[in-house]
């Protein structure tokens, strides 16, 4: 009786041990973060180097914008504030922006020198003014909801917004003289839903007039002109070229929701000269998963044909990863917690 009791002990021992294993192996299979996938990164020496750090003391602040001789943060819990410091991270200055009482829900501040935006897309408003006195007046009256608004011209926006049917992400152009709005259907592709399968990031370079809107869970982001003709569509260096992620109806709402987490390919980005940065979030064949996990890889493109240059890191700082980024020039801002750093760029590698 005795002998029996031991080989059931032991039987249930092995058995919850074996279940353990596969859990774990199918949790780690699963995991596309820290899995080998089946890319090479390459690692230039010393790409960038540390300058300065500011403590900016809470986490509400966001990058607003960037010109080269000052950095912006704009504050999520207080929209109308602006925090205002030299590239160097010193002389800061707080900034109350001048304008009517509105109604806003989630405004944000975005600076494209010589002006400042206040949008929020889901009232519909976007507020224009200049930097010199920080006081904004409406600038464009109608009920265009958005999801978020580029600056192109003085007179001009590229959108990305939902259409009404199907309800979908679309991209847009906004012209304020004549007033019109304009709708491109064909430029985002659905892989799912419409809705999340083709969520991203759009941005916009005056430099070389390029318009770039880059995938959240797939390996593309398509290059652009002014008028939103496709130039070309590249592929990150990654394999994931379909979305991982599973939607939902929520039939009392009539809505659509994600019904697990999705797993995000380019987390995100920036552009300056004829270079494309992406934070991404998969694990190369090449490298060290602990150094993988206490820094953020950023891999760099080339804006003229979409062709992958090369990757570096950016370490985390007190335990924290980056929440955003940008490049300037010859300087690299990293936003964290309530910090902001600033890294110098080695001219060999980087280029306008």
């Amino acid at each position: 009786m005795k002998r029996t009791a031991i080989v059931i002990v032991v039987t249930s021992l092995v058995l919850g041990l074996i279940a353990v294993l596969i859990l774990y192996y199918n949790s780690s299979r699963f995991n596309y973060r820290y899995n080998y996938n089946s890319f090479f990164r390459v690692f230039p020496k010393d790409p960038i180097r540390f300058s300065n750090m500011l403590d900016v003391k809470y986490n509400s602040y966001y990058l607003a914008g960037v010109t080269s001789n000052h950095i912006y943060l704009g504050n999520s819990t207080a929209p109308l504030h602006l925090l205002v410091m030299s590239i160097q991270l010193t002389d800061t200055q707080h900034i109350q922006l001048q304008i009517e009482r509105i109604k806003q829900r989630s405004a944000t501040v975005k600076v494209d020198s010589p002006h400042f935006y206040l949008m929020d897309g889901t009232m519909p408003f976007i507020y224009k003014g200049n930097l010199n006195d920080w006081y904004a007046s409406r600038y464009m009256l109608d009920s265009t909801y958005f999801v978020e608004a580029i600056p192109i011209t003085n007179s001009s926006l590229a959108l990305r917004a939902m259409s009404i049917e199907p309800y979908e992400n679309i991209l847009a152009k906004k012209k304020l003289y004549p007033p019109s709005l304009e709708l491109f259907s064909n430029i985002l592709e659905k892989q799912i839903d419409g809705i999340f399968c083709t969520d991203g990031m759009l941005h916009y370079n005056s430099e070389i007039q390029r318009l770039i809107y880059i995938y959240f869970y797939r390996n593309q982001f398509i290059c652009m002109d002014t008028s939103m003709n496709i130039l070309y569509k590249a592929n990150t260096i990654d394999t994931i070229s379909h979305a991982k992620i599973k939607v939902g109806q929520i039939t009392s709402e009539n809505a659509i929701t994600m019904t697990s987490p999705a797993f995000i390919v380019n987390k995100q980005s920036s552009i300056f000269g004829n270079q494309l940065f992406i934070h991404s979030n998969l694990l190369s064949k090449n490298e060290n998963k602990k150094k993988f996990d206490e820094a953020s890889v950023i891999d760099v493109y080339n804006l003229k044909n979409g062709v992958y240059q090369f990757s570096f890191y950016i370490p985390n700082y007190y335990k924290n990863e980056m929440k955003t980024f940008k490049v300037l020039e010859n300087t690299l801002i990293v936003l964290y917690d309530h910090y902001i750093l600033t890294y110098e760029l080695n001219r060999e590698y980087f280029y306008e």
